[in-house]
């Protein structure tokens, strides 16, 4: 709507802007069907639902430097759905960052047990579940939407849009799903959004980071 709006009030309407009429002289379209957003954002779901459980069984800061492995993955897949050409120096990235992303995973496991959890193993393997569907939907980002012009912001609002309509959706049914795993809240549901509003409120600086 913004965008839209912003097209109208500057250039007389959004077919108008400059962007547009040398999108449209490339051949590339405007107009895309809504639910197509859909699939990335369903790629991004399942990866951060991944991530976070990650997070139960390795150290958050380590979980942080393995994303960065998210390149390797994308470079690869860019290779195999894409046809990219990769040169040396390209290569040569790669393989450090791979090295790079080995070494952190492999003192993990090598550590064993630490404070934040038992499972370093299982915690790297949600790691790599996570890294590899989100390294996925770049590239089916770019396989969908390469002949679209779509400008960043109707893009990123769209993606949001369906996000938030699934889990409007998820949300109240997770809520009166028993479940005493450690993956589940500790009020004995899958999930309990009452009980993360209460906590986040009782905490002013979880309350600023939300807002």
């Amino acid at each position: 709507v913004y965008e839209l709006y912003t097209a109208r009030k500057t250039y007389g309407g959004y077919e108008q802007s400059p962007a547009v009429i040398e999108a449209t002289k490339k051949g590339k379209s405007i107009n895309i069907n809504p639910l197509l957003f859909a699939i990335p954002m369903i790629c991004d779901a399942i990866g951060s639902t991944l991530l976070l459980f990650a997070y139960l069984y390795i150290p958050v800061s380590v979980a942080q430097m393995m994303q960065g492995s998210i390149v390797f993955v994308t470079a690869i897949l860019s290779i195999v759905f894409l046809r990219r050409r990769l040169f040396r120096h390209h290569w040569t990235g790669l393989v450090l960052v791979f090295v790079g992303i080995c070494l952190v995973g492999l003192s993990v496991i090598v550590a064993g047990k630490d404070d934040d959890g038992d499972q370093p193993v299982l915690g790297i393997c949600l790691m790599i579940g996570s890294i590899l569907i989100q390294g996925s939907q770049f590239i089916v980002e770019e396989k969908l939407f390469a002949d679209y012009y779509l400008a960043p912001l109707r893009v990123v609002g769209w993606e949001g849009i369906w996000g938030t309509i699934l889990f409007l959706i998820l949300l109240p049914i997770l809520q009166f799903i028993s479940c005493d795993d450690q993956f589940c809240s500790v009020t004995g549901y899958v999930e309990d959004s009452w009980f993360a509003m209460r906590q986040a409120w009782h905490n002013p600086f979880t309350l600023i980071m939300l807002i």
